[in-house]
């Protein structure tokens, strides 16, 4: 709000103070919906992963994209575009006037005419309205005419992702870790959710071509799916072949 010298300084110092407080709680309203959204999408992206393989390094990068975008999005109308605003000094007096219908518009009319200019007019009914305005506005309290009650919504949706997030590092520490780093960084070169639980032998090796190479694998509590080693040659599509089970319990 551009403070306009010709309004009485009583009434300015609400206004200015109001100003402030509506301005915190747009930030803090933003900032809950922008996280609430944020760890969301990472969860969403850690769900997905686990729940499907992914092999393509592309699919990663989609899904990171689309989390990115629609935080970007939800912090652009909830967090840039409320605090870009500016407030005038009628639009506040209107504000608080309606919670407050014995003001009967005295605030509001005194605040138009000092921004009009018409404030120094010798009228004296223009002299005792402005008296009561700034009588009434010395009973307001922008803590109690702008609460915080439109960012517990917001407050409870980022609460409930983080806690949802913290429960499962709680549980599961080295999965979730490498889940939320594959999420958020998906040109890292991290194993997915199941390689704690798989060993591959011989492991990086470097052979002539043509040379036959044999690959183990062995799955911690048995492994009741099929298994295939996926490869890709130089210069040729991706080969899928089928491990043969060596033991029943491996």
């Amino acid at each position: 709000m551009s403070r306009n010298t010709s309004i009485p300084p009583q009434i300015a110092t609400i206004l200015d103070a109001s100003v402030r407080r509506v301005r915190r709680i747009l930030f803090f309203r933003g900032v809950c919906a922008t996280l609430a959204v944020l760890v969301a999408s990472v969860l969403a992206i850690m769900a997905i992963d686990a729940m499907v393989t992914i092999y393509a390094a592309w699919t990663r990068w989609v899904l990171w994209s689309v989390g990115v975008v629609g935080t970007c999005t939800v912090g652009y109308f909830a967090l840039v575009k409320p605090l870009s605003r500016r407030f005038s000094a009628a639009e506040i007096a209107a504000l608080i006037e309606r919670n407050h219908p014995e003001l009967e518009e005295r605030l509001s009319t005194v605040v138009e005419l000092a921004e009009t200019g018409d404030i120094s007019a010798s009228s004296r009914l223009m002299e005792e309205i402005t008296k009561d305005a700034i009588r009434d506005a010395g009973k307001v309290s922008p803590r109690r005419e702008f609460t915080g009650r439109t960012i517990k919504p917001r407050l409870v949706a980022a609460a409930i992702a983080l806690g949802i997030l913290g429960i499962l590092f709680a549980v599961f520490p080295k999965a979730t870790l490498r889940l939320v780093t594959r999420a958020i960084m998906p040109a890292a070169e991290v194993d997915n959710i199941y390689a704690s639980s798989l060993k591959v032998a011989p492991g990086d090796q470097t052979v002539l071509a043509g040379t036959s190479l044999t690959v183990n694998l062995a799955v911690d509590g048995g492994f009741p799916s099929r298994a295939f080693v996926r490869t890709r040659p130089e210069g040729r599509g991706e080969s899928v072949e089928r491990m043969i089970r060596v033991t029943e319990e491996g």
